[in-house]
């Protein structure tokens, strides 16, 4: 991406949505390398919802997709613990704008038993996924 870009002076725009961000599946310098990310700030299943209202090809809509950071194929549905997708943005977005867990339980019909669970195994993943958010350290050596 970047040779062809600084070629051509052009600027990398990113892929990377909400929920593969706040989760950290994405490559660091790979899909996660670019110069802007339009897609950041928008769930998952807002990207599938935008794709529709801008007429998106139908191939292209319904192509299976698949976490690249696995060496076989995984659909999302598989590497996000067999939730549909609609379940675990409901839950990330619930998580961000500190919903109590009735709301969650009414919107998702999951337990607050399993609520529990799924919060704190999607906030083990963040955690373990913070390097790929971060910058890279920088060794100081003039100090």
């Amino acid at each position: 991406q970047y040779m062809y870009a600084e070629k051509l002076n052009y600027a990398v725009c990113g892929t990377t949505n909400k929920t593969e961000l706040f989760l950290g599946q994405f490559v660091k310098y790979g899909d996660g390398g670019s110069d802007f990310e339009p897609l950041a700030d928008c769930y998952k299943v807002q990207v599938y919802a935008l794709g529709r209202l801008l007429n998106v090809n139908e191939a292209i809509m319904k192509r299976p997709p698949s976490a690249d950071t696995w060496s076989h194929f995984t659909s999302d549905e598989e590497f996000y613990w067999r939730m549909p997708l609609e379940i675990l943005d409901q839950l990330l977005y619930a998580q961000e704008h500190q919903l109590p867990t009735e709301v969650i339980e009414k919107n998702t019909g999951l337990s607050s038993d399993t609520i529990e669970k799924v919060l704190r195994h999607i906030n083990r993943i963040r955690d373990s996924t913070e390097y790929v958010r971060a910058a890279p350290p920088i060794c100081y050596i003039s100090r």
